[in-house]
């Protein structure tokens, strides 16, 4: 199934590559950056978190704390051998909670959004996390649905 999607996606990108020299590149860039916005905005109605990961790691805490960038660390050496066990237990316990309070907020926010079939707040792991196998169908017809309606206002950008 896999490769049937792939292959659509690149007959679709190679008959954007006709028109007037753009390349599927081009409209993959369009859609990434559309998907975005339509999703962010659609999120906040569910008061999802703004990350779509989780971020605060014991090691992103520490950072922080330390007031460090990721490019200052490298050469810096391992980082847990610069802090007591105890303040490393304490950065710890600290992103585990951090992570549950992420994971229930977002999963309250998902099964809203699932309850009232917005599908474009939502990621495909979300559906297929607290959703149902009708709500995964749902999700992929919506999503085809808004990749083609951007197909349609990319070329006509053109």
């Amino acid at each position: 199934m896999k490769a049937c999607a792939k292959a659509k996606r690149d007959a679709k990108n190679a008959n954007m590559a006709g028109v007037e020299g753009l390349k599927g590149a081009d409209f993959n860039v369009f859609k990434q950056k559309q998907m975005a916005a339509i999703r962010a905005e659609a999120r906040e109605k569910y008061a999802f978190h703004e990350n779509l990961t989780f971020s605060d790691s014991a090691y992103f805490l520490y950072l922080k704390q330390e007031g460090k960038s990721v490019k200052d660390m490298v050469a810096g050496g391992n980082w847990q051998s610069n802090i007591s066990k105890a303040q490393l237990a304490k950065l710890e316990k600290q992103s585990k909670t951090l992570k549950a309070e992420f994971n229930a907020k977002n999963k309250a926010a998902a099964l809203s959004a699932i309850k009232k079939s917005d599908w474009l707040a939502l990621q495909m792991v979300e559906v297929k996390l607290h959703g149902s196998k009708k709500d995964l169908k749902a999700f992929n017809k919506a999503r085809k649905n808004l990749e083609m309606k951007l197909a349609t206002e990319f070329t006509q950008q053109v």
